[in-house]
């Protein structure tokens, strides 16, 4: 804004943080009304919330296109999130902003188990790989006495 605009805006305060993006929502209604436009990494009403970073890298296995990540939060829901992998990387990470426990990566049909938390822990770096030794089928995962199996966790 010039020196000389007298129009007030919420977003004149820098209240995003970590350089994000402040978009108010209409400043002739209201001067508290706002949403940040946060960058990849990072959430929360002013984006100062670091997201987890999931790194992975690639062993002996093709490298795919994109990921499919499933994450599974054990009181609540699951999620899903569908990643382009840059071509012919060997590594790739993505972040995710939501408690979850269990992050399996499914390529071709297998799913490769890439995280397992049993407390979630907020802003931190998860080092993994996907290799053929993390490769788990269906049987792997059934279990008679819960009645579990990795088909039923994913709802398919």
């Amino acid at each position: 804004m010039s020196p000389r605009c007298f129009i007030k805006s919420i977003c004149q305060k820098n209240i995003c943080m970590n350089g994000d993006l402040c978009v108010p929502h209409n400043d002739r209604i209201s001067l508290t009304n706002f949403a940040c436009a946060c960058q990849y990494g990072f959430s929360g009403k002013r984006c100062a919330y670091e997201d987890v970073k999931i790194d992975i890298s690639f062993y002996d296995v093709s490298i795919p296109q994109s990921l499919l990540v499933h994450f599974i939060t054990i009181r609540e829901h699951d999620l899903e999130s569908l990643n382009p992998v840059p071509i012919r990387s060997r590594r790739h990470y993505f972040f995710m902003s939501l408690p979850f426990h269990l992050s399996f990566v499914q390529l071709k049909g297998k799913f490769y188990l890439t995280v397992l938390q049993h407390i979630y822990t907020r802003s931190v770096t998860i080092p993994t790989k996907i290799a053929q030794s993390q490769y788990y089928t269906q049987c792997q995962f059934s279990t008679q006495q819960f009645g579990l199996s990795l088909d039923a966790i994913l709802g398919y």
